[in-house]
């Protein structure tokens, strides 16, 4: 099982280092996209010499951050290697799995082609240079009013032109009418 998680970033020098960490204990392979003018770059590069096989690093020089383009972008690059999933996720948030076998036992409900929809949980870091960023967050909303879902996509029949991510990766549509199954 071949997981992939994409994200974007600009200046987020602060919980870079402990999402990136926290997300390869899930995932095989990460695709930042980067607009950051702060330490964040210096950081990503740093952590890519020490995953070279495990982080792409994109940069994005657009003035403005159109996450639904960039997001979008950012799939039709991960479905081109095939992985059987890929995560979109904001570098401000952590897959809560106690382990990566209880995180694949999760995404095996998905079904093949189909989109996965987790209840989306708000948390605040308290130390963010922690190696383990979860284990030292003791702030969350205890109640989502109103609950929003982040999106995981099993590609199986699912091409690279078949999926637009929606803003904040609540949502994911087919601009070629494709039918995709969800599962909460």
């Amino acid at each position: 099982m071949i997981i992939t998680a994409i994200t974007g970033c600009k200046n987020e020098q602060d919980i870079i280092e402990p999402f990136v960490r926290h997300t390869l204990k899930f995932c095989d392979r990460l695709i930042i996209s980067d607009n950051s003018i702060d330490a964040t770059k210096d950081i990503l590069y740093n952590l890519c010499g020490e995953f070279p096989d495990r982080i792409t690093l994109l940069s994005d020089t657009a003035f403005a951050y159109d996450q639904k383009r960039m997001l979008t972008g950012l799939f039709q690059a991960a479905a081109n290697g095939h992985p059987g999933f890929i995560v979109p996720v904001d570098v401000d948030e952590f897959i809560s799995a106690p382990t990566r076998e209880i995180f694949e036992k999760h995404l095996n409900e998905i079904p093949e082609g189909g989109v996965g929809r987790t209840p989306w949980r708000t948390y605040v870091v308290h130390y963010p240079d922690s190696a383990d960023a979860l284990r030292i967050m003791i702030f969350r909303r205890k109640v989502e009013n109103p609950q929003y879902w982040k999106c995981i996509i099993r590609l199986g029949s699912l091409t690279a032109r078949d999926v637009v991510i929606e803003m904040g990766n609540h949502e994911v549509l087919s601009p070629t009418g494709k039918n995709i199954p969800r599962v909460d």
